[in-house]
């Protein structure tokens, strides 16, 4: 404790910034993480979203990460993934039907994707990115990465007993 009739030293100062800014700047970090899903706040602690941007509807990629989705489909149920397609000049659609409480070019803006860009990004339950690729995302390589999260452990824990 600083004894406030002392002249402060070097050292109290620093302590006070680490007392005073550290909570500052973890209260920032956890607000950034949540920040992507407030957009998206319909879906927190329900489903993990692959959310998959093309530039256009006609696009081998978005072709490509259709197709390993509908072959991987009970899995994807299991899993309680929702596919969030983002096409520039398309509504947004969720499961394949159009979604109009979602706005592509905020989604665009928020996960920092460009028009021209494919990408696919997995966002959790708790509305933070897990992952980001440029190409088509096999099943595997997603449910292995799902499988390894918590929660998702604590899910198959639950069905097991």
């Amino acid at each position: 404790m600083l004894d406030i009739c002392r002249p402060m030293l070097p050292g109290d100062k620093v302590s006070i910034l680490r007392s005073v800014l550290i909570p500052i700047i973890v209260a920032l970090v956890v607000l950034s993480n949540h920040a992507k899903s407030d957009y998206l706040k319909k879906f927190l602690w329900q489903n993990r979203l692959l959310v998959i941007f093309a530039p256009r509807d006609i696009n081998s990629n978005l072709s490509l990460q259709k197709e390993i989705i509908a072959k991987s489909y009970y899995g994807s149920l299991e899993r309680q993934i929702r596919i969030i397609e983002v096409v520039v000049s398309m509504p947004v659609k969720v499961d394949g039907r159009a979604d109009v409480t979602l706005e592509g070019s905020k989604l665009r803006q928020e996960y920092g994707v460009t028009k021209d860009q494919f990408s696919v990004v997995l966002i959790g339950k708790d509305g933070s990115e897990k992952g980001r690729w440029s190409e088509p995302l096999g099943s595997s390589h997603l449910f292995q990465i799902i499988d390894k999260m918590p929660m998702r452990m604590d899910e198959m824990r639950e069905r097991s007993d």
